[in-house]
């Protein structure tokens, strides 16, 4: 009987499968050169580890092409909102999100105060005419939410639709047992679940705009966030890890040399003794001389 050897292929459905995801998943290659990309961590794109990225890339036919992504803890997590808000606080701003199931669905709410309100479970003309779901994808803790939304919506709409005014961006995630509502979502500031703002204001509508550059991320970005962002992502830097290990290296040379001026030619300690008094081992020793120098 015959055995074949099955290595080569099943190395070729191990790299298909990935393929396969990775055409699921936020494509970092095209920002600035396709689309307008805000991301968290800070610079976090050269380095894939960006927990938080949204992208929009308006076109002419008035529409605009809006990725999401974001990372959750709870492996039930099955929403991934976008708020766009008017101002810095998460309130009072309409919302569109992305449930995610055995079939993904996208749909519009609105933030009144505190509370999410889903505004068109009933009538559903208003969703199928401005919004269409491309992609919607959950794997190992990431979720992905690719659609097409109007900048201008068709229909009726009171609760402010409108894309082509500045809005600062808010990304949610939580658990929902209705894919058309949006439940609660982490309370706790510490959480990797609770909402991130990104510290960017942007026109979704203004194809003209300038490229969003890293000089521009950290304008609006205060202090305290960016002593944070230091210190929750900073530590895993390849250059802050080479620049720490230089700094222990150079520490111990120094500490070294120091020694070594106590050392004589026949290695024979010649620093201080505690035989000595402090002015003896201030004056009597060469070596004193030597470090003093």
């Amino acid at each position: 009987m015959m055995h074949l050897n099955n290595g080569p292929y099943i190395l070729f459905l191990v790299i298909l499968s990935l393929s396969v995801v990775a055409d699921a998943v936020f494509n970092t290659n095209t920002c600035d050169l396709e689309k307008f990309c805000l991301s968290m961590p800070l610079n976090c794109q050269a380095q894939n580890i960006c927990r938080q990225i949204f992208s929009y890339a308006p076109g002419i036919d008035g529409w605009v092409t809006i990725e999401a992504y974001d990372k959750s803890s709870d492996p039930m997590t099955n929403v991934l909102a976008v708020a766009f808000s008017d101002d810095e606080i998460m309130g009072d701003e309409p919302v569109t999100h992305c449930s995610f199931g055995e079939k993904p669905q996208i749909h519009f709410s609105y933030n009144s105060g505190k509370d999410n309100v889903q505004l068109f479970h009933e009538n559903t003309e208003f969703e199928k005419n401005n919004l269409i779901l491309l992609n919607a994808t959950r794997d190992n803790g990431y979720l992905y939410c690719k659609f097409r939304q109007r900048i201008h919506p068709v229909g009726v709409n009171d609760f402010n639709f409108d894309l082509s005014k500045n809005a600062t961006i808010f990304l949610m995630h939580t658990v929902a047992k209705d894919p058309k509502f949006i439940e609660i979502h982490s309370l706790d500031p510490t959480s990797e679940d609770f909402p991130v703002m990104f510290n960017e204001t942007v026109n979704i509508s203004d194809a003209n705009a300038k490229l969003v550059t890293k000089p521009r991320r950290t304008i609006r970005m205060s202090k305290a966030t960016k002593r944070k962002l230091i210190l929750l992502h900073g530590f895993n830097s390849a250059k802050f890890q080479l620049h720490r290990i230089l700094n222990v290296f150079s520490v111990l040379l120094m500490l070294l040399a120091t020694a070594f001026i106590f050392i004589a030619v026949d290695l024979r300690w010649t620093g201080p003794t505690l035989k000595k008094s402090f002015f003896e081992n201030l004056t009597a020793r060469p070596s004193m001389h030597s470090l003093v120098g």
